[in-house]
């Protein structure tokens, strides 16, 4: 409803065309790896093999993180051509551009929410997507106040997700323990 009031219908329709775009090549990034690791993690977690948990997370990130890398090069290499043929609007250029920044920043903060949600940290896991929306809803109005057009809810979107993998970053770092094992190695190379 704020973006129908804020936004002009034309620059309302571009925004989620070009959010569209981008929802469909990142139904490819993800190939179920969340779904796998709720399954996964927690049988190798109840069997001890905490060496074999941690390489399907690691694997898991590096393949998403490979593919996200992928759609990000193939749109950004595209980016004018969908602006000119497809959105038949040079300005959705620079929205694909923003949604480029959202596709790693989303990667980050979903990688930490399947973390919580492999080693059952249910309210965290629960936490990320109303607290996202809140973030996204703050940001919307604070940025209408400087910008116009759909760069606005572009940004706001984008900018949620890094925001929220760095509010629940100190909860992933005491949920996984890789990052305790970097804790303990620095310790080690003080002494």
């Amino acid at each position: 409803m704020i973006l129908a009031r804020n936004l002009s219908l034309e620059e309302f329709g571009l925004y989620y065309a070009v959010f569209g775009l981008i929802g469909f090549f990142l139904m490819f990034r993800d190939l179920g790896f969340g779904t796998a690791l709720g399954k996964l993690i927690p049988n190798k977690i109840i069997n001890n093999k905490m060496k074999s948990a941690h390489s399907i997370i690691w694997t898991s990130i590096l393949i998403q993180l490979a593919f996200s890398t992928i759609i990000a090069i193939l749109l950004f290499l595209t980016k004018d051509f969908f602006a000119k043929y497809y959105f038949k609007q040079s300005s959705a250029s620079a929205l694909i551009m923003i949604f480029i920044i959202y596709i790693f920043f989303s990667a980050f903060a979903l990688w930490q929410k399947q973390i919580f949600r492999c080693y059952k940290k249910d309210f965290l896991f629960s936490l990320t997507e109303p607290l996202k929306n809140i973030i996204n809803l703050v940001l919307i109005f604070g940025f209408f106040r400087f910008f116009d057009g759909a760069i606005v809810p572009s940004l706001s979107v984008s900018l949620s997700w890094l925001l929220i993998f760095f509010i629940l970053l100190p909860h992933l770092i005491k949920t996984h323990s890789f990052f305790h094992k970097i804790e303990k190695f620095k310790e080690r190379l003080e002494i």
